[in-house]
């Protein structure tokens, strides 16, 4: 029969154990976190970090590196103890709010369509779910009429992977007499399949707003809105303009492209960052001048298509979306994202991602380890 002191020590070593592991993520990703900011690990002020372990010691349970703290404090100089590091965020607080099981199923942007009223998207060309063709509606189609839709467009397309997310496995369609091309280089349609798979979806290339196009017409320029779910009342945390550079169609950061913040009132901010920090004041390609700030048209509506949109959601209570605007100033619906980097949300918007709310946010994440 198992002693009671035997079974405490087997519990005490496996806490142990859980522990060890959790701090050798947390060195492996602050070392990613310095390599990629070119931060050192160390630099942080004695007194901020300090300050920064009371507070989440206090509320969330836990010491932090401070190293997130340290980069918000060089790029933005600003100083907050709530921002949230990115260890902190990946690890606990994000999965703690957005079941991540059921990820791979909302994500499917084939699927957009029939879990929420989408008023306004692109046009869908073709979609593939599974190794099968169909149309907008759903209905199914051969593999020769799925291709001669594509060879029949008149218009430039944008295919990209349904299941995927954050702007992954995005490339330019277009048909030149009977020949489909990829990013300008002529692709047969077998070779659609055997890179994409069997779940992509074909959509027409938008035409955007001028005052987004600007900075960088070359590139669909979207805006990102952060919405969470919180005490059945769902908040916009934070909206961030994101632009390509160097000519591409991509604008999200991990293809190179840059982003900055936008405020409550719908007005860019005069700087954007790159993935690694950088800071920007002109467009480094275009040359546009950031403090020429675009105020985004129809802003407000903007955030309450993405409240609504939210409430359709049940399984997530952080939700990234991704809209562009119309020439005719009307949000456009491109597709939803259930995971996001802090550091970029941070660094845009120039302030602690939950705001307001981090203190009650880290006590409940907190309590949900008892």
């Amino acid at each position: 029969m198992t002693t009671l002191p035997s079974f405490a020590k087997r519990l005490l070593q496996r806490f142990n154990k859980q522990n060890r592991r959790r701090r050798r993520k947390q060195r492996k990703h602050v070392q990613e976190g310095a390599e990629r900011y070119g931060l050192d690990p160390a630099a942080c002020d004695e007194q901020y970090a300090a300050e920064i372990n009371h507070y989440w010691h206090k509320h969330y349970g836990r010491s932090v590196h401070p190293l997130w703290h340290t980069l918000y404090d060089k790029r933005l100089k600003h100083r907050d103890v709530r921002f949230v590091p990115s260890y902190n965020w990946w690890e606990e607080i994000m999965p703690f709010f957005n079941d991540l099981t059921l990820r791979p199923t909302y994500l499917d942007k084939n699927l957009s369509d029939s879990f929420l009223s989408i008023t306004q998207s692109p046009a869908t060309l073709i979609k593939r779910m599974h190794g099968h063709y169909y149309d907008a509606d759903n209905q199914p189609l051969t593999s020769s009429a799925a291709h001669q839709r594509l060879i029949d467009a008149s218009q430039p397309q944008i295919i990209k992977g349904s299941r995927t997310d954050n702007g992954d496995n995005i490339h330019l369609l277009e048909s030149h007499n009977g020949c489909l091309e990829i990013d300008g280089e002529t692709t047969p349609f077998t070779d659609l399949e055997n890179h994409f798979g069997n779940n992509y979806i074909v959509q027409e290339k938008i035409t955007q707003h001028p005052l987004i196009a600007k900075p960088h017409p070359s590139s669909v320029n979207t805006i990102r809105i952060v919405s969470f779910r919180w005490q059945d009342e769902i908040h916009i945390l934070l909206s961030i303009l994101r632009f390509g550079i160097d000519g591409n169609i991509f604008d999200n950061a991990s293809n190179g492209g840059i982003f900055c913040g936008i405020d409550r009132n719908g007005e860019t901010h005069k700087t954007a960052f790159d993935k690694k920090g950088t800071a920007y004041c002109v467009h480094p390609t275009s040359g546009y001048e950031f403090s020429n700030q675009i105020t985004i048209p129809n802003y407000p509506q903007l955030c309450e298509l993405a409240v609504e949109l939210h409430s359709q959601i049940f399984h997530f209570d952080i939700v990234s979306w991704d809209f562009s605007i119309s020439p005719q100033s009307e949000p456009i619906f491109l597709e939803v994202n259930f995971r996001g980097s802090a550091d970029t949300y941070q660094l845009a918007s120039g302030k602690p991602l939950f705001g307001n709310l981090t203190d009650e946010v880290l006590k409940t994440v907190r309590e949900s380890r008892k």
